[in-house]
């Protein structure tokens, strides 16, 4: 298996380009089996949040299979709802005692939530105090728009080195990565397969087909050469295995073109809104 590549933060720190995210493992089983199967793979880089609810056991599975904390990259998301700047860093301590670590490698502010009154810039605080006092090694954001942005950029003192977003081939969310390029964010894509919906498009499986590879794999590549860090979930061990083995070839440039050509601004996952009112989302929460 070829090493999976990084992208350097805009602090230094490197985070692997592909991720596990590991919202779908339920049970202690399933994230015994998900985890060690990514290890064995070549995964290092896992993505939890506060709103998974399995924490406790991921904290259990890493222990068991990771040979050491250092080997292993770990991102997790605030409790949205809770952003008052105390609330938020309650939150973090119990994540870590929850992750059975001293320290995260990235944090994220899930979602500029609640709307009224909007706290996202008091939890951004928190974060940025947790950073400074070496708990968390890179912070930044999930789901926030442009305009989330300026607000931080004009009432703190650190731009978020990261915003964790739906981006995929129909939608690539041109106007926020093209503000993150801009600004040195880094871009990660969550559910960067589009939920399946994309597993099924003709164009995609057209190219699998003539590189003998499968629609999640050439997604992923292209995720990679857009320089998206990408974090596909998912607890079946034949799945894990296939997600990553993306790195022994490259798309040309007229299959990227093909695939770039796709983006027609329809989102798979979630609606894109300005707002998102909790009360639409209540399994997010």
């Amino acid at each position: 298996m070829d090493k999976v590549p990084v992208v350097k933060l805009a602090n230094g720190v490197e985070i692997p380009q592909l991720g596990i995210g590991m919202m779908n493992a339920h049970t202690q089983e399933e994230m015994d089996a998900a985890v060690s199967s990514a290890l064995e793979a070549g995964y290092t880089s896992f993505d939890s949040a506060y709103c998974y609810k399995n924490e406790k056991e991921l904290g259990i599975s890493l222990q068991k299979y990771a040979k050491s904390r250092q080997d292993i990259f770990l991102t997790s998301k605030s409790r949205t709802l809770r952003h008052a700047y105390q609330d938020a860093i309650d939150t973090v301590y119990q994540q870590l005692e929850d992750l059975q670590t001293n320290y995260l490698d990235l944090y994220l502010i899930h979602w500029p939530l609640p709307v009224k009154p909007a706290l996202y810039l008091e939890a951004w605080k928190a974060c940025e105090k947790l950073y400074k006092d070496g708990i968390i090694r890179a912070i930044g954001v999930s789901n926030f728009f442009v305009r989330h942005f300026q607000k931080i950029m004009k009432e703190c003192e650190i731009i978020p080195m990261v915003n964790q977003i739906q981006c995929q081939p129909y939608y690539e969310n041109l106007e926020v990565t093209g503000f993150c390029r801009e600004n040195g964010i880094a871009v990660e894509s969550w559910q960067p397969l589009g939920g399946g919906v994309l597993l099924r498009d003709e164009k995609i499986a057209a190219i699998a087909h003539t590189r003998g590879k499968s629609p999640a794999q050439i997604i992923l590549r292209w995720q990679i050469q857009k320089g998206f860090i990408a974090i596909p979930g998912s607890v079946k061990p034949e799945h894990i295995k296939q997600n990553i083995d993306i790195f022994d070839f490259e798309l040309t440039e007229g299959e990227m073109d093909t695939i770039n050509k796709m983006e027609c601004q329809r989102p798979i996952l979630l609606p894109i809104v300005d707002e998102y009112n909790p009360d639409d989302f209540p399994i997010l929460w």
